[in-house]
């Protein structure tokens, strides 16, 4: 293979890398490691891997994708954040949110529960604020 038709895939796949499922941009790097194998001269052979090795790299500092339990706790968060009605509705909506997020973190891989369980703190803050807020309408 020459390298003009290696660097027409190289550009192909960066082109399109950013906007691929980290999997999948995974798999091109891997293929790309193999046309870089069979690119010839040698001289070209090397700038080939070397362009290989900078999206190596890439993929490395790529993000793994976010898991269906923080998909779920952000969702349960946000909806318990944006409550609608009295304080008291507010405040019960809030704390059902911090329920849930609590059950969310405990059936998520272990590496994830902590930070899952860091979404209640805000509501919790926010409910207890909310709490004092009633108590003082009361008064």
């Amino acid at each position: 293979m020459d390298f003009t038709r290696f660097d027409a895939e190289y550009g192909a796949v960066l082109n399109r890398g950013m906007s691929m499922q980290r999997a999948d941009f995974a798999v091109e790097v891997e293929r790309l490691h193999g046309l870089a194998d069979q690119v010839e001269p040698a001289a070209s052979q090397e700038k080939a891997h070397g362009l290989v090795a900078k999206l190596d790299k890439v993929l490395a500092n790529r993000p793994e994708p976010v898991s269906e339990a923080v998909t779920a706790a952000v969702r349960a968060h946000r909806r318990a954040r944006n409550a609608q009605g009295g304080l008291q509705e507010r405040i019960t909506s809030i704390r059902a949110g911090i329920a849930e997020i609590g059950a969310i973190a405990d059936t998520a891989p272990p590496k994830e529960q902590s930070g899952i369980r860091q979404l209640t703190e805000s509501l919790s803050m926010l409910a207890e604020s909310l709490e004092i807020s009633a108590s003082s309408a009361d008064e």
